[in-house]
């Protein structure tokens, strides 16, 4: 969630009429001083004003680079590019498993019964897996009385 604004929409097309009528008044006046002076008005920073200004500015067409509307729907496909990715992860895993189980039952073996676990993988020792047969003997089988 982002933060919250400080200003609201009203005091920022607010602060950006009175910075065009006072760039449309005193023409002489640098940029920067139409922006200290409309600031202490509104009590903004300057560096705050100056960001409204060229994104209005932007997004009006009067200067190069990206409006706040292909901003927002880049943002969005990114958001759902990313979402889309995991997605097909997940479902790459997924299938690989199935292709897997569908492989074992096709040659007639079982699934382990117990597992490695990724610690004793990494310090280089590797515990036997026990495998269930896919038929359990009817007799017992060892050593009898």
């Amino acid at each position: 969630m982002p933060a919250p604004r400080k200003h609201d929409q009203e005091t920022r097309e607010r602060a950006l009429r009175l910075y065009r009528e006072r760039r449309r008044d005193l023409p002489a006046e640098s940029q920067l001083s139409s922006r200290r002076r409309v600031g202490e008005l509104l009590d903004i920073k300057p560096d705050t004003l100056r960001w409204w200004i060229e994104r209005a500015e932007i997004d009006a067409g009067e200067r190069s680079g990206t409006s706040s509307e292909v901003s927002e729907e880049l943002k969005a496909l990114r958001r759902e590019n990313a979402e889309l990715r995991r997605a097909n992860e997940i479902l790459k895993t997924a299938s690989a498993f199935f292709a897997a189980a569908e492989l074992d039952r096709r040659l007639g073996r079982s699934s382990p019964i117990g597992t490695t676990s990724g610690s004793s993988r990494s310090a280089g020792c590797s515990a036997p897996m026990t495998w269930r047969s896919p038929r359990a003997p009817t007799t017992p089988t060892g050593p009898g009385p």
